[in-house]
């Protein structure tokens, strides 16, 4: 009899979650199961019975395969569990950062961010987080990036790039295009002569800068106070959240000119 509703199930057994994980790559044994998930016959054998009472996973001849069911329901508890991961392990970040600014369209997505990885400047390392982005730029084979401010080493390492012909391609906020052309118009030349390099201007208010190459992205938000912060950032390399960099990117983009 069931004594717990669904959700109830996943949520409190991470070796439940972990079964039916190791199930998504196909049907495997009861001996494949123990010695992937590294526990005895008889705790798996008890969650393995609860797995089968809700038609999660079926069994023939000691292998086991996810139902249809458990395959939808996998599905779509990744992202409620990757969104409450994140604002876990990842609280002091968001207590601080405004949420708010994001897209709504990407805000519901946030989980997709659940295996970023929280790094700030500290006494011990007051230019860590510019250093890895330097370091990020440097390796990557392609940039795009949208900013609301100008720093002079990010744009010595971008224009670096773009001269050693790795694609380029950043969207600015118009008063720092502006300020480009007007207070630092030797090295706008030097982009504009970089066939590799494209740029555009927006009105739209970034709150979100980013960073993103062809491995990471690097990605913040303003204070909750409405403050640029300089000394943290969110950086993963999970494809997942790349491909939600690049949607946020392309949300910038889309109400952007080309210059």
């Amino acid at each position: 009899m069931r004594d717990n509703d669904l959700l109830s199930l996943l949520a409190s057994s991470k070796l439940r979650r972990d079964i039916l994980i190791y199930l998504e790559d196909g049907p495997k044994t009861l001996s494949e199961l123990r010695d992937h998930l590294g526990v005895g016959s008889s705790q798996l054998s008890t969650k393995l019975r609860e797995l089968l009472e809700y038609d999660l996973i079926s069994a023939e001849r000691k292998t086991y395969t996810l139902t249809t069911q458990g395959s939808i329901i996998l599905v779509n508890y990744w992202p409620l569990a990757n969104t409450v991961d994140l604002f876990d392990r990842l609280g002091s970040f968001w207590n601080a950062h405004d949420i708010e600014c994001i897209p709504e369209e990407l805000r519901y997505r946030i989980g997709e961010l659940h295996n970023a990885r929280y790094v700030k400047d500290d006494t011990e390392d007051i230019n860590r987080t510019l250093s890895m982005l330097l370091k990020i730029m440097t390796e990557a084979k392609q940039i795009s990036g949208v900013s609301s401010i100008y720093e002079d080493s990010i744009v010595g390492s971008l224009l670096s790039r773009a001269k050693q012909g790795i694609p380029v391609e950043m969207i600015l906020a118009r008063s720092v295009m502006e300020r480009m052309e007007k207070e630092h118009n030797n090295i706008f030349q030097e982009f504009s002569g970089c066939a590799n390099y494209h740029h555009y201007a927006t009105d739209e208010e970034i709150k979100t800068p980013l960073i993103l190459t062809d491995t990471h992205l690097y990605f913040s938000t303003y204070y909750s106070d409405g403050m640029f912060d300089t000394q943290s950032n969110l950086i993963s390399d999970d494809p997942v959240a790349l491909k939600w960099g690049r949607d946020l990117l392309n949300y910038y983009k889309a109400r952007a000119v080309k210059k």
